[in-house]
């Protein structure tokens, strides 16, 4: 008996790694306006968090944006699916994770510089 697909099939590094981030993202502790910024009335470039740097949120983005598109190519994501099917499974989830990323590495890694 074969079962049939996961309707998240191909989404779940999208998902788990969403909520990865979000933890990541409220222990880092980011200035969420230009007044919580550290350099805030001061020259000079400060970090957006507290306890992360600007280029480890980054290797996080990217690591996240990897593992979603690696998962597209995973035998059970296109198993029991049609070709076109698997096709726009993969680009909306991969263009959900860049968008995602760069909303968030704009908004936030531009904040307090």
């Amino acid at each position: 008996m074969i079962k049939p697909p996961s309707p998240l099939s191909g989404f779940w590094a999208l998902l788990v790694g969403g909520g990865v981030l979000a933890v990541v993202l409220a222990l880092a502790g980011p200035a969420l306006r230009v007044e919580d910024c550290s350099n805030y009335g001061g020259a000079g470039n400060a970090s957006t968090f507290r306890h992360l740097d600007e280029v480890q949120f980054l290797l996080l983005l990217g690591g996240w944006i990897l593992l979603v598109l690696v998962e597209q190519f995973l035998p059970v994501t296109v198993r029991g699916r049609a070709g076109t099917d698997v096709f726009a499974r993969a680009i909306a989830a991969v263009m959900i994770a860049l968008t995602g990323s760069c909303c968030l590495f704009l908004g936030l890694g531009s904040m307090c510089h």
